[in-house]
């Protein structure tokens, strides 16, 4: 089964549960003090919705992405001032060279290798206006699932490993938080880097 048909069934599965179209975390770094309350952002892998809601309240102009038609097909019903993409995140984004004011990704880096993180982050560093944030979610290695099989491969990270990830940015928040996800506790790596203007001394 290939990525796509995997969340496919995913989103299906969950849609059919009942979704909430809330997020609270990002309440703790959005709206971005001084920035523009329409800012535009780059939303990486944004499943059924859930922060894509909150941006589109806040006033951004959102430009969400996943690699799940099911997925898109919801946020597009919902949300449509959202501009969509279905977009494989293993692939270059295909938009110039600091398009956007911040990029969000929760929870939808840690499917991919080292070496692989390393060239999306670069390629959304490019993409990013200078100062301009990253705000994610990634597995921590604290999480009850890490190093259990799952059909998808799946990362765990652990806070000194991001900032290796991140040595080219400008480090603002980073801490590990346990939440209620689906109905159990599940552990995160939060962050919140920041583009670096070129010669900056991080």
């Amino acid at each position: 089964m290939n990525s796509s048909s995997y969340w496919n069934e995913v989103f299906d599965r969950i849609r059919q549960g009942g979704n909430a179209k809330t997020s609270s975390w990002l309440r703790r770094y959005l709206p971005i003090r001084g920035r523009d309350p329409a800012a535009s952002v780059l939303e990486i892998g944004c499943g059924l919705g859930k922060e894509t809601a909150f941006l589109v309240d806040c006033g951004y102009r959102v430009t969400a992405t996943d690699v799940s038609e099911t997925a898109l097909s919801a946020v597009k019903s919902e949300f449509p001032s959202a501009n969509l993409l279905l977009h494989d995140t293993r692939d270059r984004f295909p938009f110039p060279d600091e398009s956007f004011d911040l990029a969000v990704a929760s929870l939808s880096l840690h499917y991919f290798g080292y070496e692989t993180m390393i060239r999306i982050l670069a390629d959304i560093r490019r993409l990013l206006k200078n100062g301009g944030p990253i705000l994610f979610r990634l597995n921590s290695a604290n999480d009850e699932d890490a190093g259990k099989e799952h059909p998808i491969e799946r990362y765990f990270y652990r806070p000194e490993t991001c900032r290796e990830l991140f040595a080219d940015w400008r480090e603002a928040a980073l801490r590990e938080v346990a939440e209620d996800y689906y109905g159990k506790t599940k552990v995160m790596i939060e962050g919140m880097f920041e583009k670096a203007s070129a010669g900056h001394h991080l």
